[in-house]
């Protein structure tokens, strides 16, 4: 019973400290925790309850978001925290990390495409232009399993290397579990190449089997990198095969 109430004295202690610290506190853990990558600008209110704007270092894009966090969860040695949107166009869901679970429901996300610029693994990365729209009812992550369902839609999707630049109309993505892996399903409507595939993530490997169309219209040099992607096929199609370790 003691050890018990000097825990929730513990606790207690935690919540009166978070209600209290300043918001600008997460900018250095985002900083920290991402490399330099992301910053958390202009933040405002208590680490309990605030709001901030997350950007990546470069300045190419910024996302305004709200949070509150529970302290109920707290007790069971979860964060939880609730994002809490000011307009339609912000962040929404509920997000409950855990010591080896992340686990998210009701999550919606909108989100410039050039986020997929900050997550790029090799430098440089390719600019990335339009707008993501992403949502999930159930989302969560236990070690290196996901189990998931989520759908995103890319709209006004651009890809640009160096001075050349690849319109994609709007690309969408359904990812499901499905007998201990998660498939994802991608196809476009519009642009100057065609897509249609699908990626496997299955425990720590990666697996990706697709084919791009080019378009007649598609520049020559565009054209030229897209067949050098993969093996071209009778009927013009481009098979592109990719796998590798998480």
């Amino acid at each position: 019973m003691r050890a018990a109430f000097v825990l929730l004295v513990l606790v207690l202690l935690v919540v009166a400290f978070a209600a209290q610290a300043p918001a600008t506190l997460l900018d250095r853990r985002v900083e920290r925790a991402t490399g330099g990558a992301l910053r958390l600008a202009d933040a405002t209110g208590t680490v309990w309850s605030g709001r901030a704007t997350l950007a990546d270092a470069r300045g190419r894009w910024r996302l305004p978001l709200g949070w509150r966090t529970d302290p109920l969860a707290l007790l069971t040695g979860r964060l939880g925290v609730t994002l809490v949107p000011a307009s339609v166009d912000e962040p929404r869901g509920v997000v409950v990390v855990g010591e080896q679970e992340v686990a998210a429901t009701d999550l919606e996300l909108r989100l410039p495409a050039g986020v997929l610029e900050s997550a790029w693994p090799g430098a440089p990365a390719p600019r990335f232009d339009g707008r993501l729209i992403v949502t999930s009812p159930t989302l969560r992550r236990v070690g290196a399993r996901v189990d998931a369902a989520v759908d995103a839609r890319w709209e006004r999707a651009r890809v640009s290397f160096g001075g050349l630049a690849l319109p994609l109309g709007t690309v969408d993505a359904t990812a499901r579990p499905e007998a201990g892996a998660t498939r994802v399903t991608l196809r476009n409507r519009g642009g100057d190449v065609g897509i249609d595939g699908e990626v496997v993530v299955q425990d720590d490997a990666v697996r990706l089997d697709g084919r791009l169309t080019p378009s007649p219209t598609l520049a020559a040099p565009l054209a030229m990198i897209v067949r050098s992607l993969g093996a071209v096929e009778a009927d013009g199609r481009v098979h592109v095969t990719w796998q590798a370790r998480r």
